[in-house]
């Protein structure tokens, strides 16, 4: 993990890119830890592999929580501990460990006793047999509405829109669809609990 600052007031913005075969990958800095965190993402079947990583800025150990939350709204719960001044991976394939296992698809809410910062790493084999990968950092809340500007279902592309529920309800939402030239395309969906 990797710590950034500017040290004569003078603010400035940070991304990390990772390159690798014919792929790569890009995140950009998060700028404060929190204490919760939320990942709408996580999938281990056909040869996908998820990580959750977790940095601990601080001078002493956290004790983390990891909530894996499987879209039938069961839960899987796992606790790790966190060295100060470290990074600790998560291998969400090893369900001995701190992992939900293999042929899984979740997401996870992450709680922790000092305040951290997580980020979500995904890898799997090109149809060339090539490793490919992708990376999000996460996020500290839930809200009411998120936008996302960029979808392209043409050309081999296939586009998800992956949503957390981690509330002890269900949520009812409305996915509006914007269409390049305009026009919108409606759909709503129900979300259990945790889920």
């Amino acid at each position: 993990a990797t710590k950034v600052a500017s040290t004569n007031g003078v603010k400035i913005v940070v991304e990390r890119a990772m390159y690798f075969a014919n792929e790569g990958t890009e995140a950009m800095g998060v700028t404060t830890p929190g204490k919760y965190w939320f990942l709408a993402e996580g999938y281990t079947d056909l040869g996908f592999r998820t990580y959750i990583l977790i940095q601990n800025p601080n001078a002493v150990s956290t004790s983390v929580k990891l909530i894996y939350m499987k879209s039938d709204g069961t839960t899987k719960t796992k606790t790790v501990t966190v060295a100060a001044n470290s990074r600790f991976t998560v291998v969400a394939t090893e369900a001995n460990t701190y992992g939900i296992g293999v042929g899984q698809t979740f997401s996870t809410t992450i709680q922790s006793t000092q305040p951290i910062i997580v980020e979500r790493a995904m890898y799997w084999m090109n149809g060339d047999n090539t490793l490919a990968g992708h990376d999000s950092p996460g996020v500290t809340g839930a809200a009411l509405a998120w936008n996302l500007a960029e979808g392209f279902t043409g050309a081999g592309f296939d586009t998800r829109i992956l949503i957390q529920n981690p509330n002890s309800s269900a949520a009812h939402v409305t996915i509006t669809y914007m269409k390049q030239g305009g026009g919108t395309v409606t759909k709503t969906v129900t979300i259990k609990a945790h889920a």
